[in-house]
């Protein structure tokens, strides 16, 4: 994603913007460690391909998220 530029760039960037990846990083890493991520029984792995359009947008999937 060398494209997707959420909060700005140059002069009018963000000023918020290294808390703001700092407080996402922890609460993914949270929740990383204390829940697993698995595929349903009835699911099946996500197909990974870029959908063509105007602009990206991941595929649908299912995905089971179990403690640990």
């Amino acid at each position: 994603m060398e494209h997707f530029i959420p909060f700005g760039i140059g002069k009018r960037q963000c000023a918020g913007e290294p808390l703001a990846r700092v407080e996402l990083f922890l609460i993914f890493t949270n929740l990383l460690r204390k829940y697993r991520l698995e595929v349903p029984p009835d699911g099946y792995l996500p197909n990974l391909d870029p959908i063509p359009a105007a602009l990206a947008f991941p595929r649908n999937y299912n995905v089971k998220i179990v403690p640990l």
